[in-house]
């Protein structure tokens, strides 16, 4: 006999992103979020505002991220 739950349960998952995810794949979402803000803040608003605005803005979105994604 198996210990395993039948594979028809499926859960929903917890967080706000549309998959189930450890907290490595958080991470890794948080990281690419990171670079993509870094680069479009590079490309469209660095003229007007400095890049630290954009360090500060992905490290909370990263942190949201890991924590409730």
């Amino acid at each position: 006999m198996s210990d395993l739950p039948p594979a028809t349960t499926a859960k929903k998952p917890e967080g706000f992103l549309p998959i189930h995810t450890n907290a490595f794949d958080r991470v890794f979402i948080a990281v690419v979020v990171f670079v993509a803000i870094h680069l479009f803040w590079m490309r469209f608003v660095e003229q007007d505002l400095s890049l630290y605005v954009a360090t500060v803005i992905s490290v909370i979105v990263g942190a949201l991220i890991i924590a409730r994604g």
